[in-house]
């Protein structure tokens, strides 16, 4: 007997990874994964793992939410999981309070977890009068674009928005981070990883990463920081300290399938009312997002940060490697990732001409 629908949800531009992992994930544990399109293409979609595609506004746009409930009404799904911020805010989904990052620091602190000096600012006018000292991050306190590096102030003028922003001193620790998951008060499942490289460079998403033992010492530090929080997260640490927090799937999660821990399965079948076991994922793991990973170790080599015998090192190929979505049994997403690349460089060049 299949098990129930579970509903998929983006809200943007199609190219989440972490959709794509968890759609593969739920068909391949039976559950039938449908996945909303906001947009030409959807590397989720077009899986076939997918078994419906439900067209539905950008998330924050007039309509998406009425369309998500639409589509909740006329079909019987388990759950639907957001799989982007906007689409966690559009449905204030469990762990949207998570998402302002100048919330953290008072319930980091009273959990034991240590965040970053931090500075808040209420736009980047206001930011330009203060005095800051470089380098630095800018990120906005609820995810607009990606943390930025600053190394003076002319770079802020790369800052896109005029939003609340945070700003906090760029730190040379280690990136690791926890893929888990809570329920009812209790870490079911978790998965550690540290990071190899990251893209964009020097601030930007896991580009490679292993499986680490897990820190018992910390995951109390992340129950007593989640409190009541139900459902999937991943956090993200430079060294001791908190950086981001994801209170939904992510990219990582396919390490952690690997790893013997499918955390997104595991919810569903909780919430499917089936016993689940508390499980960690094993170490040794090595995950590796192909288009990220190279140009990381081409922009260090590029920068000198790196020599060439490195570079070279680690751009070859490593056996058993946990790819991000590159497989040949599901060649389609990698095909529609690639028609993402060829538009954003076509839409690069000819704005290039324009100016």
């Amino acid at each position: 007997m299949s098990k129930p629908w579970v509903l998929l949800t983006e809200g943007r531009s199609g190219r989440s990874r972490a959709t794509l992992a968890a759609t593969r994930a739920l068909a391949k544990a039976g559950y039938r994964p449908a996945v909303t399109v906001s947009g030409r293409r959807s590397l989720a979609a077009s899986s076939r793992a997918c078994m419906r595609r439900v067209q539905v506004p950008v998330a924050g746009e007039p309509g998406y939410r009425a369309a998500i409930e639409a589509e909740l009404e006329r079909n019987d799904y388990l759950t639907v999981i957001p799989s982007s911020d906007p689409a966690l805010l559009a449905l204030n989904a469990p762990g949207a309070r998570l998402l302002d990052k100048s919330s953290w620091p008072t319930a980091a602190r009273a959990a034991g977890i240590e965040t970053p000096p931090t500075r808040r600012f209420a736009s980047l006018s206001e930011m330009r009068g203060a005095s800051l000292t470089y380098p630095c991050v800018i990120k906005p306190t609820t995810k607009r674009f990606l943390a930025t590096r600053l190394r003076d102030s002319a770079d802020l003028a790369r800052i896109p928005d005029d939003g609340p922003l945070l700003v906090q001193p760029f730190l040379s620790d280690r990136m690791r981070a926890v893929c888990g998951l809570m329920w009812e008060g209790r870490l079911v499942g978790a998965v550690h990883q540290t990071y190899e490289r990251v893209w964009p460079y020097p601030c930007g998403t896991v580009a490679a990463a292993t499986t680490t033992e897990a820190d018992t010492d910390l995951e109390e530090k992340i129950v007593a920081f989640l409190g009541e929080h139900t459902g999937l997260f991943h956090m993200e640490f430079a060294g001791d300290y908190l950086l981001d927090v994801n209170p939904r799937v992510h990219a990582l999660m396919q390490l952690g399938i690997a790893a013997g821990c499918d955390l997104v399965v595991m919810y569903c079948d909780l919430l499917n009312g089936e016993d689940v076991a508390s499980k960690r994922g094993r170490e040794g793991f090595f995950y590796r997002w192909i288009e990220g990973d190279v140009r990381s170790i081409l922009k260090q080599a590029r920068r000198r940060d790196i020599t060439f015998r490195q570079a070279t090192r680690w751009l070859l190929p490593r056996r058993d490697t946990v790819h991000s979505f590159e497989t040949i049994s599901d060649p389609r997403p990698l095909l529609e990732d690639l028609k993402f690349v060829t538009g954003n460089l076509t839409t690069a060049a000819t704005r290039r001409r324009a100016t």
